[in-house]
Order: C-alpha cells, then structure tokens, then sequence
C-alpha cells in the first residue's frame, strides 16, 4: 500500500456522485470497524450527487432511475472483509435505500405502491442524506489538470470561486463527467435523437414532457429498432456478482452481454413510455454527417449503403457518455505513463507509439482493483472496467462492490490480523 510522508495513503474520487458516496461508505464502515484505512477526498465542483438533483445538467430530475433503488451505495452486501464482513455490512446498511426511507417515515408508503423506482431528484436526496449520515463533505473544485509528481497524482483545481488548488493523492478514481445544454423555441419542433440505448431513451422521454404541442422526435440507430434491457437472473447475476463466471467468458461474448443487457437497450420502463407516444417514430441506419443549413441541422443517414438526408430544428447525439474523457486532463507525464503501461500491456507496442491507449485496449487491462494493471500510483477507471471486471461496475448496478474492489488495495486488517481477499464470496442479486 503506497504512503506518504504522512504515513497513510491518500485516496482522491473525481465526482460526489453514487460511485464517490459507495466509496465513502464503505470507507466509513471499515473504520468504524476497525480497519486502517487511507485519508478520503471527494472533489466535485457542484456538490454532493448535483448531477443527478435536476439542477446540474446530467437530468432534469423527473426521469424513472433505471436501477431498482435496493442496489443502493451498499448493494450488494457482499461478504468481501473475512472476518470484519458482518461489522462492515451493519455499518453501510445503516446507509440503504429502505434505512433512508424509514428515517423519513416513507418505508410502508414505498412498500404499498409497489416499490416504485424513485426519480432521480428523489435518487440525489437519498445520495445527499448518505452523505450527511457518514458523513462526508466534498471538495468544491473543478479538476483541470492531471499529472505526475513525485511519485504520486497531482490534480490542479478551481473553486466555484476562483482559487486554484493543488492535490497530491496516491490513487485517483475517476467517475463520470456530464453536461447539459438549454433548448428553447417557440412552436412544434422537429428533433432527432441519435442513438439506442439508455441514454437516447431517458432524453427522448424527457423531450416529450418539454417539447411544444405538434413536436416529432425520430430517433435513429442501426437497428431501427428499440430493444428492451433483459431482466433475468442469469443476466442481473453477472451485474450483482461478477465473480460467478464473468471472466470465464471469451471477450467477444462479454462484448455481446453488455450490448445485449446494457449499451444498446432501453429499460423497461423508458420502452413502456416511448410504447405511448405517438409523437415519436424510429429511423434505421447510421448517421454519417450532420450539416448546419440555415435555422436547420441536415442528418445524413446511411442505411445498407442508401443515404438519406433529412432535415431538424434540433440534434441531439445521444450515443452515451465518453468514458475517456479524463484523458484531456492528463500533462505530459501522466500520458506518458498510461501510454507506456497500458498501451504496452495491451498492445505490445504502446511505448513505441507514445500515445494513449484506445479505449477498447483499456478496458482489456483494467485489474480486480479496477485499477489499470501495472501503473503506479493506481488509476481506477470503474467506468470501462465493463468488459475485463463485470458488467455492473460502469452503472448503478453493484455499487458496494465497486468500494470493495478500489478500498481493499488501500485498506489494512488491524494489527496482528490476516488480510481477507477481496471479493472473494458475495451474494447473488436479484435484479438490476
């Protein structure tokens, strides 16, 4: 475990979202159950869970979470500290979903609905009460900068108001990155959405509350058909628990699973929704170009070499989040490094070619610790640790898990105790 001068490892988080609370809570429960654990930084430049509230811009707030809300910053429970297991469990579940309703007498209310999914204010609430139970506060700052130094990640920053920071961590976790731009206009509108999973789905209902009376929305994928994210045990348990099988598969079928259960679907829930709107329609084929003419965006759509060019008042690309975005942060020193560990482990020629990795070679050397294999100081990337860890590692899907894997390469037994193995039993799920 690395240290500095301090003597305790620093572990810094990008983003206050759920990724950063479950790492927080279970970063809390470990102490609390006795565990030496390293000094925590959570930076986010809006807050705790802003992304999520309605106010930040990842949603509006009103969509359905796609993830049943018992997958909570805990989920799933897994017995991934030996001994301490049952202490640290305790500690983080008195941070669920149901403890955050029966603290707000909501808990029997939830139940006799049907235990309907919450909204994602709803969502960012419970994310905020978490951490105000922990509790934890982040730092306001917008990272900028990325690099090495001295051995350990530097991370430069701003405040909300203008003061620059400078972090030293001995591992970086990065999460997600979203924005969102404001749409207005005065009469019925014309709006492509591009793309076919979650992402194209949830914006397209959130159009359809906020667009103007006689608006269209065509949405345009390969397939020209919207599929719906499979919901069995088989599947939900390779999203619960990795470990029963996941690696086993041939990369090329992991592929498959997650284009099947996640990339390239809609939840259930957004399909229902979109079964009920006459307002929107679905166009096959791949959009090659988009062009700005006049007030209007001409889309070229290639569909079994045949173009179509149609023409829309807005465009909205909407193929999922860049996993890679944090590579624009990365100085010189940074990129050097994960060009020559991962590029090379990857490709056998990353040192020689001297640029980063392409994501698709990233994914492949992400470790248990969904860490990069082989860089130092670490560089958790949970966000494209799909394909070589588990599917549900990217999403809301075992967020418990997810602080298990990135905790357990800082985290000591007390004196005199063996180390447990990480993951090695956890508890099947039961939907995702």
């Amino acid at each position: 475990m690395p240290e500095h001068a301090g003597g305790r490892a620093t572990l810094a988080v990008l983003g206050a979202g759920p990724k950063g609370l479950a790492i927080a809570a279970k970063h809390a429960a470990l102490a609390r159950a006795g565990r030496d654990v390293p000094d925590l930084l959570l930076i986010d430049g809006a807050g705790i869970a802003a992304n999520w509230s309605g106010d930040a811009g990842y949603t509006d707030g009103r969509q359905r979470l796609s993830t049943p809300p018992e997958k909570d910053v805990g989920f799933p429970y897994a017995h991934a500290w030996g001994e301490y297991s049952e202490r640290v469990n305790h500690e983080v579940s008195r941070w669920s979903w149901q403890s955050y309703l029966v603290h707000h007498d909501g808990f029997a209310d939830w139940v006799d609905r049907g235990r309907p999914r919450p909204t994602h204010r709803q969502w960012s609430q419970y994310l905020r009460w978490v951490a105000s139970r922990i509790p934890v506060e982040p730092i306001l700052a917008v990272v900028d900068g990325i690099d090495l130094a001295g051995g350990r990640w530097r991370l430069t920053a701003r405040t909300p108001a203008g003061v620059r920071l400078d972090l030293d961590c001995d591992g970086l976790v990065v999460t997600g990155r979203t924005r969102q731009d404001a749409l207005a206009h005065a009469g019925p509108v014309e709006v492509c959405v591009i793309g076919n999973g979650e992402t194209a789905g949830s914006i397209t209902t959130a159009l359809l509350d906020v667009l103007p009376e006689g608006s269209t929305i065509e949405l345009v994928s390969e397939t020209g058909t919207l599929y719906t994210r499979g919901e069995s045990f088989i599947e939900n348990r390779f999203y619960s628990d990795p470990a029963l099988g996941w690696r086993h598969l041939a990369e090329r079928h992991r592929r498959e699973f997650l284009k099947r259960t996640d990339r390239g679907v809609f939840s259930v829930q957004v399909e229902d929704v979109l079964n009920q709107a006459e307002a929107v329609r679905t166009v096959a084929g791949r959009v090659v170009r988009l062009e700005p003419v006049e007030n209007k965006v001409i889309v070229e759509v290639d569909y079994e070499q045949e173009r179509e060019r149609i023409a829309f008042d807005w465009v909205v690309v909407a193929v999922g989040f860049d996993p890679m975005w944090f590579s624009q942060l990365l100085g010189a020193r940074a990129r050097a490094a994960l060009a020559d560990t991962a590029g090379g482990r990857a490709t056998g020629d990353g040192a020689a070619a001297g640029r980063l990795p392409s994501r698709a070679s990233l994914e492949r050397v992400i470790g248990h610790d969904l860490a990069v294999e082989g860089l130092h100081p670490r560089l958790h990337l949970p966000v494209l640790a799909g394909v070589a860890q588990g599917p549900g590692f990217p999403n809301l899907s075992c967020l418990g898990l997810l602080a298990d894997r990135v905790l357990g390469a800082y985290t000591a037994p007390p004196a005199g105790a063996g180390a447990p193995a990480v993951g090695e039993t956890a508890v099947p799920g039961h939907g995702r």
